[in-house]
């Protein structure tokens, strides 16, 4: 496995399918042209997945929230989610959805500048998961309850 160093610790993502070019650009290992990634950031499971073809560079990330429950079930849980859902849509754009199938969706697909670098791709999603960061915070508070 194939480790990034900052400074002394190690950044926790190995690096399977993507090697690091000298002048500091990924490239994939094995030629795909879409490369998929986990992460854990504040308590929550994120997917993510990156792509740089002939149309450009993008990052796509998801974290599953789960059902939303029913409102005859927990009417004020249910209230409170559709609320915070909202919030974060109005607030920063389709970045939070409730799928037909119930499911609390965070996350949503940026553009990449190009040539991606490890440093692009991680201040990207960086940039992204700050701005959703209080939504993060109070679906997982309101999921709880």
């Amino acid at each position: 496995m194939a480790e990034l160093r900052i400074e002394q610790d190690g950044l926790p993502m190995r690096l399977r399918g993507v090697r690091v070019r000298r002048d500091g650009t990924l490239a994939a290992a094995h030629d795909r042209t879409v490369q998929r990634f986990r992460f854990r950031w504040r308590g929550v499971e994120f997917v993510a997945r990156y792509r740089q073809d002939g149309q450009g560079a993008r990052l796509r990330y998801a974290a599953d929230f789960g059902p939303l429950p029913y409102a005859t079930q927990a009417p004020d849980t249910n209230a409170n989610l559709r609320a915070i859902v909202d919030a974060a849509r109005e607030h920063l754009g389709p970045v939070a959805r409730i799928r037909r199938d119930r499911r609390i969706i965070v996350g949503r697909r940026v553009p990449l500048e190009t040539p991606v670098t490890a440093d692009r791709l991680m201040a990207t999603l960086a940039t992204e998961l700050l701005a959703v960061a209080p939504y993060l915070d109070l679906l997982k508070d309101h999921r709880a309850a």
